[in-house]
């Protein structure tokens, strides 16, 4: 497995290669230091040229997707459909969890569709938690 970050603009990491057991604390390790680097921004995961995942590694994702939830962020994949990540997603329900974008634009109008409307629910009801409410 090899992880580099391919644009630190959009906070893209990119991932080749095999990802088995061994790699599950780097990989974790380089997500939360991506979702943790103290900006108010996103995570996008390129993992197209991943050419196989294994189930263990998942905990890895699980722990982005956990910093990036505390931080009110958000972790998306990028995969092809059929993809390494996607299978094993699908396979073993987390497929919800983790939100997977064919491309980078696609992740990114999503996730700013995502934020137009939160920011539209929080102005509808002022009501909700602060940690709801969208930052600006």
């Amino acid at each position: 497995m090899e992880i580099k970050q391919v644009d630190a603009q959009q906070h893209v990491l990119a991932v080749t290669g095999a990802v088995g057991i061994a790699d599950a604390d780097v990989l974790a390790a380089r997500l939360i230091a991506a979702v943790d680097d103290g900006g108010d921004h996103d995570v996008l995961l390129d993992m197209r040229e991943v050419t196989a995942f294994d189930d263990v590694a998942l905990s890895a994702l699980t722990r982005g997707r956990s910093c990036s939830k505390y931080l009110r962020h958000r972790l998306v994949v990028l995969d092809e459909d059929g993809g390494a990540i996607t299978r094993t997603l699908h396979r073993t329900g987390h497929a919800l969890r983790f939100p997977v974008y064919r491309d980078a634009a696609a992740a990114t109008a999503a996730l700013r569709a995502d934020r137009v409307a939160l920011a539209h629910r929080y102005e509808m009801d002022p009501s909700l938690p602060e940690d709801v409410a969208p930052q600006h």
